[in-house]
């Protein structure tokens, strides 16, 4: 599938050019901008998702250097629980 259409919903370029990049190294595009949420509550978002082999990436695309992706380490080693992606299953079999 052309870039241009497996990419078309990701608004952001920087998104999309990092989307284009793991793509190329042979990466499978699961999706983009997946909400994560704690019962009903929305608590986060991953920019991309990719699998490879049998394992799940999930990509946080920033151009911050510090600020916002310091934020964001701290949720990933915290705040993620496996049950918060289960409804991703579907999509990667």
């Amino acid at each position: 599938m052309p870039y241009s259409q497996k990419f078309e919903n990701i608004k952001n370029k920087l998104e999309q050019n990092v989307a284009k990049l793991f793509h190329d190294l042979g990466f499978n595009f699961v999706g983009a901008n997946y909400t994560l949420k704690s019962g009903k509550e929305n608590i986060g978002e991953i920019d991309l998702l990719f699998t490879y082999d049998k394992f799940l990436f999930l990509i946080e695309v920033t151009s911050d250097n510090y600020g916002k992706s310091e934020k964001k380490i701290t949720f990933f080693q915290n705040g993620l629980k496996m049950t918060m992606l289960s409804p991703l299953e579907k999509n990667m079999t």
